[in-house]
């Protein structure tokens, strides 16, 4: 009875110490790098200078802003996630909330489209860590679009990235975007061919006809005789040898013609 005691208080002890040790380790809120990104999709704290796939995958690099402690908010994302594999990090000048402002404020030149700028395009790359602006080429040596892109420089330095292209991008605009000679492409009226759906719905038709008459002669049943009780005997239903006499012998034979008629009376 003694040991039993010390068994049950020792199984006691072994169980409160687990309870409290899985009490002692939380369970991390994200199972993995791509749940926390979900999580923060366009909405980025701070310190969060980009996200991108790290491998083509589900795994991620997130990018530290320079303003922020690297290893501190390393260890914070970490905390945040189970499968600390799926994360990695980077070290960024400009936080994606920095990023998103030069955007918003480039969307006002897009919206309120002036053909002299020669705008074509804007994106941020989070991975390089800017915004790209792109201007027409041919627009490239004009004083507006010189005047503009200093002034983007000057504002934003290097969080903005300048190209020039040949494409254009057709804005939310009133007024009709400047001609570049770029080609015009016509998408035809679909043709109204309908002989196919003719052809489905005869063959249809056709089927249907033929399953029907096979379940109809199958159904159907042709008499053969008639007993002396009145019963009729099919081919489904052999009659014997009785019924068969029984109906011949009181069978009544019942001229087809008017020959026949003559032919019978004579030969009675």
């Amino acid at each position: 009875m003694k040991k039993l005691c010390i068994f049950i208080s020792f199984l006691f002890v072994f169980l409160f110490g687990i309870s409290a040790t899985a009490a002692e380790t939380p369970t991390a809120p994200y199972a993995n790098a791509w749940e926390l990104y979900q999580a923060w999709y366009e909405n980025y704290p701070d310190y969060i200078s980009g996200i991108w796939s790290t491998d083509g995958g589900m795994n991620l690099t997130f990018g530290i802003a320079e303003e922020a402690d690297f290893e501190e908010t390393k260890n914070e994302i970490l905390a945040l996630i189970e499968n600390d594999g799926s994360a990695s990090f980077a070290q960024q000048k400009y936080s994606y909330n920095y990023l998103k402002e030069i955007q918003e404020y480039m969307n006002t030149y897009f919206t309120n489209y002036d053909p002299a700028l020669g705008l074509s395009a804007m994106g941020i790359y989070e991975m390089d860590n800017y915004v790209g602006i792109d201007f027409l080429e041919e627009k490239k040596d004009e004083q507006p679009v010189k005047d503009f892109v200093k002034l983007l420089i000057d504002k934003y330095g290097d969080a903005v990235q300048i190209n020039y292209s040949e494409g254009v991008v057709h804005t939310l605009l009133e007024e009709p975007v400047p001609d570049i000679g770029l080609a015009t492409v016509t998408l035809a009226e679909p043709s109204q061919n309908y002989l196919p759906v003719i052809l489905l719905i005869g063959i249809a038709v056709v089927i249907a006809c033929t399953i029907g008459g096979i379940a109809y002669a199958k159904k159907r049943k042709a008499a053969v005789l008639q007993t002396a009780s009145g019963q009729t005997i099919t081919t489904n239903m052999p009659a014997n040898v009785k019924q068969t006499e029984i109906a011949v012998k009181n069978a009544t034979l019942t001229p087809n013609s008017e020959l026949d008629k003559k032919i019978l009376e004579k030969t009675e």
